[in-house]
This record gives C-alpha cells, structure tokens and sequence, in this order.
C-alpha cells in the first residue's frame, strides 16, 4: 500500500535528519523547513503524519482505526 511506502521514505528522512543534527524532528514541517521532503509532502489521503518523541512515524488515522 502506499501509506507503507510513504512512512519508509519519511523514517528515512527522519533518520538522515537526526543524522545531520543529533535532533529528531518533531514534525514534518521540520524536515520541509530544512529540504528533507518537499513542500507538498503528504499521505495519499492527506492525513497528516506524526513523528513521535523516538522518531518513530505513524499515521494517527490507522492508529485510532486499530483501537
């Protein structure tokens, strides 16, 4: 599915942005703010993604549809 390959490519950001700064990013506007990703960077639904506090990425829609 999609949403799978955008996560990788996002944790693969995240770990070149933490890398670069011995920081995690604490959003994606972090990594746009600093060329990681593009502008326009979104899930192919548009939900945006959240990158928690061990720079894990995950889709808080596919998280609360499991609870």
């Amino acid at each position: 599915m999609h949403f799978n390959a955008f996560i990788k490519m996002v944790e693969g950001q995240v770990q070149a942005y933490k890398m670069d700064t011995n920081e995690i990013p604490t959003s994606l506007a972090d990594l746009t703010a600093k060329d990681y990703l593009p502008k326009d960077a979104k899930c192919p639904d548009g939900t945006e993604l959240t990158i928690e506090a061990d720079g894990k990425v995950i889709n808080p829609k596919a998280t609360s549809s499991k609870q």
